[in-house]
């Protein structure tokens, strides 16, 4: 695919192929839907377990941004000039 982006062509290209993705939802989706008519994968997930999960998937798939974030001249938290706060003297 090719884009117009002020004036100069641009490639863009896809690292996921979106039929590789569909394989893999499918995929996915026919193993949960197998696992779901035994009883032996009937195991009851309580919240902390959840949460756990969530944290370390969120981890997982953000870690290159992560560690790109102190080689990058940006600082993390900055507040703008014309936002900042000033209190009044008392």
């Amino acid at each position: 695919m090719e884009f117009l982006v002020s004036f100069c062509l641009v490639k863009f290209t896809f690292k996921f192929l979106s039929n590789e993705s569909r394989l893999s939802t499918t995929r996915a989706t026919l193993i949960s839907l197998f696992c779901t008519m035994f009883e032996v994968f009937d195991v009851p997930v309580y919240w902390p377990i959840l949460v756990c999960y969530f944290f370390a998937l969120f981890l997982m798939t953000m870690r290159r941004q992560i560690q790109y974030v102190p080689t990058s001249i940006y600082p993390l938290f900055e507040i703008p000039p014309n936002m900042a706060v000033y209190l009044p003297d008392i």
